[in-house]
């Protein structure tokens, strides 16, 4: 952790900060490896101080090394000004796009004389790319989703509810290694399917339903994501069809993952061979996302997204389509930046 915070600390003497305060619970188990919640970083050239409450303090005085602990005492904002008298802080960073509207409020109220400077992705930028470490983390993640994908395939069976089986996965994910489950697990079957991130409903499935499937795995706080459709007895034609086409999409977007790539050049290389199967209006959301600590974090793969891939970026590749009165169609799979292309993490989902 406190090479990750070395990398922090030369972003201050750039930005000319004496401090930076670190709020999003996913930025302070980043920088700290707290697994907790409803706690703070506060970071200077010199100190290193984690602020939590009551519930908190004992879990981080057994996880933490090297942090200043400080137990607050009514509010962070007051425990914070205070930091910032006592170290003659002139210019304290804040994330703009997580620090709580009423705390910022009530630091201005406390803070005189230290200028509040806003920053941008001041930690995310170095989330970004994957150590070996947090690699072989989410190689974990995806090989209980593997188990779990075994489990989908022997039990998904016409006469149960969207609902049942969400919950029997989510159990299988809890019961098989998986410290929790990513995000809400998706069972969307029949016209259902055609929502991109359905509800999950008592509606029971059928045969000849074609089922979309999107869960994921949480271990050792960082995610996996994946998305597979199924279909209920004999697949007909055009579910044959569709789905074929999002794994031709799919297989030209990976076949384009290396560093120096621009990432707006993927999803556009996508979307003119969707345009060429008159299925582009269908596709509506990006190409895919950043995964690790979060579900979805950068890099974000959009054509609007004008940056290069680099070496050890983690995201998924997943094109969708989702025809109206017929059933929506999502193949996602995980991918590794190598020195040279990629390395598909979720191959053996393709057996």
């Amino acid at each position: 952790m406190n090479d990750r915070i070395d990398l922090i600390l030369k972003e201050l003497i750039k930005e000319n900060l004496d401090g930076v305060l670190i709020t999003k619970e996913q930025n302070v188990f980043y920088l700290s490896g707290f697994k907790g919640s409803e706690s703070r970083l506060f970071l200077t050239h010199k100190d290193k101080f984690f602020l939590t409450d009551f519930r908190y303090i004992l879990q981080a005085k057994k996880e933490l090394n090297g942090f200043k602990i400080i137990q607050t005492k009514g509010t962070f904002s007051r425990d914070i000004s205070d930091l910032c008298n006592e170290l003659r802080i002139k210019r304290l960073g804040f994330e703009a796009g997580n620090l709580p509207y009423r705390e910022y409020i009530m630091l201005r109220r406390f803070i005189k004389k230290p200028r509040l400077i806003p920053t941008v992705n001041l930690v995310e930028n170095f989330r970004k790319i994957k150590t070996a470490k947090e690699i072989g983390i989410i190689k974990r993640t995806v090989r209980i989703a593997i188990t779990c994908l075994d489990f989908i395939k022997r039990n998904l069976c016409p006469g149960i509810s969207e609902k049942d089986f969400a919950a029997k996965i989510d159990y299988f994910i809890k019961t098989n290694g998986g410290d929790d489950c990513a995000f809400k697990t998706i069972v969307a079957s029949s016209s259902n399917s055609v929502i991109p991130h359905s509800i999950v409903t008592k509606r029971v499935m059928k045969k000849k339903d074609l089922v979309l499937i999107d869960f994921g795995v949480k271990f050792s706080g960082y995610n996996s994501d994946l998305t597979r459709v199924f279909s209920l007895g004999k697949i007909n034609f055009y579910y044959k069809k569709f789905y074929s086409i999002i794994t031709k999409a799919q297989e030209i977007a990976i076949d384009q993952i290396r560093p120096g790539v621009r990432i707006s050049d993927i999803e556009l290389r996508v979307r003119n061979f969707l345009k060429g199967e008159g299925l582009e209006k269908f596709f509506g959301h990006s190409l895919g996302h950043g995964i690790g600590i979060e579900v979805h974090e950068a890099p974000k793969i959009s054509k609007d997204n004008k940056d290069c891939l680099e070496e050890n970026m983690v995201f998924t590749i997943e094109p969708g389509i989702y025809i109206p009165n017929l059933a929506g169609f999502r193949k996602e799979d995980m991918v590794v930046v190598t020195k040279t292309g990629c390395e598909v993490l979720t191959d053996d989902f393709n057996r």
